[in-house]
């Protein structure tokens, strides 16, 4: 008996020594020869409120608004990426498909559901050495062109959803990442806050690493915005595929409080997100 637990704990104990020594350089790509099928959901809960003159309150409820105002949306979406031969030049073609786009919403027991015009659309472009992707052709009839230039800008831009460093980490390590985001807020200009992500390296096992995140909202301080406050914060978990160099997985629950002054009346507004998505690369 003795023995085995000797042998029990040598075991666990150069496994956790192996596992803590492995370092592993985390360069998210999309390779050649591949398909890409990504399903995303995302569910937001709101809810919008005013303190201030009672007279104001009431003149508010009197024009038919309900407080506070609930707000809850859903978004479902799958994409599906065809990527091609690599070339001599070391770029390969590039075909995105998005599928049906559905969302809903109910504010105080009324519901709307609507397809996005986007489902539907399919993008064909080429990825070059630098993992940067340049669009080709848009094709959809019912994407009009101010979304069609929205979508390029962001599809040959905006980095992915994290941005590893380019040094090895092994498990414990963390780094830190910034991303502005605007909020619309309903009768008022955008809020920006800047969305402030830590990602620790909690495990790897065989191909797989998984990630602990921690988020904290704040206001960004660059853009003008009067009378406004930001705070919240989130928690989610990220797994990142070493063999295929790509996130898979990726969930949050965030929230977000704002306060607003609006003349003497001030709007308290609570946002609760959840987001995932999973991706299967064949």
């Amino acid at each position: 008996m003795r023995k085995l637990i000797i042998v029990l704990f040598t075991t666990t104990f150069f496994n956790a020594c192996g596992q803590s020594a492995k370092e592993v350089v985390f360069d998210s790509r999309f390779q050649p020869n591949s398909e890409y099928i990504t399903e995303m959901e995302s569910i937001s809960k709101s809810k919008i409120n005013f303190t201030g003159p009672e007279e104001k309150i009431d003149n508010i409820k009197a024009s038919g608004i309900e407080l506070p105002m609930i707000v809850e949306g859903s978004t479902s979406m799958k994409t599906t990426i065809q990527t091609f031969d690599l070339l001599p030049d070391s770029t390969f073609k590039v075909k995105m498909g998005y599928g049906n786009i559905r969302s809903s919403q109910l504010q105080n027991g009324q519901g709307t559901e609507k397809d996005s015009p986007i489902s539907g659309l399919i993008i064909e472009g080429t990825y070059n050495s630098q993992n940067k992707f340049k669009i080709d052709t848009l094709i959809s009839d019912k994407v009009d062109n101010n979304t069609k230039n929205t979508l390029i800008y962001t599809l040959e831009n905006v980095q992915d959803k994290i941005a590893f460093p380019d040094y090895p980490m092994k498990v414990g390590d963390s780094f830190e990442q910034e991303l502005p985001m605007n909020i619309p807020v309903a009768g008022i200009s955008n809020v920006g806050i800047i969305i402030k992500t830590k990602y620790k390296l909690k495990n790897i096992s065989g191909d797989l690493a998984s990630f602990e995140i921690d988020q904290t909202i704040e206001l960004n301080m660059d853009v003008e915005q009067a009378n406004v406050s930001a705070t919240g914060s989130g928690t989610g978990i990220s797994q990142f595929d070493i063999a295929e160099k790509f996130i898979t997985k990726y969930e949050s629950d965030l929230t977000i409080e704002l306060t607003m002054n609006v003349e003497d009346l001030k709007m308290n507004v609570e946002i609760n997100a959840i987001s995932t998505q999973n991706v299967t690369i064949k």
